[in-house]
């Protein structure tokens, strides 16, 4: 399975989960996306994209990926830490960018 992990330069915890996961051996390659390099490990991908990922309409047009993964900020309605997984995209307005009422695809797929 082709891996895409999507971090945003906007963003300070994609920029933190980018850091851990470099410590993780990824390694550079000569690919560039966005004037960023993009690292590889076990044919998963790490790019970094410098707008928002709200801003990344389409992206799948851009990177050719079985599964992508965006690695950002999220905060709980109760303030409490949390870790959370979701599909993006939108069930009614689109407030914060995207299409009104459209979801994205999601996988089933196990990431391991």
């Amino acid at each position: 399975m082709n891996t895409a992990i999507i971090c945003s330069l906007e963003d300070p915890a994609g920029r933190t989960i980018k850091k851990q996961l470099l410590e993780l051996g990824f390694s550079e390659t000569k690919d560039h996306i966005d004037a960023d390099s993009v690292y590889e490990r076990n044919g998963v991908r790490l790019i970094t994209v410098t707008e928002g990922l709200l801003e990344q309409n389409n992206l799948d047009q851009k990177i050719i990926s079985d599964l992508i993964i965006f690695a950002s900020r999220h905060r709980s309605l109760e303030g409490k830490p949390s870790f959370t997984c979701h599909a993006p995209g939108n069930w009614g307005p689109a407030e914060f960018g995207g299409v009104p009422s459209k979801l994205c695809k999601t996988s089933n797929a196990n990431a391991t």
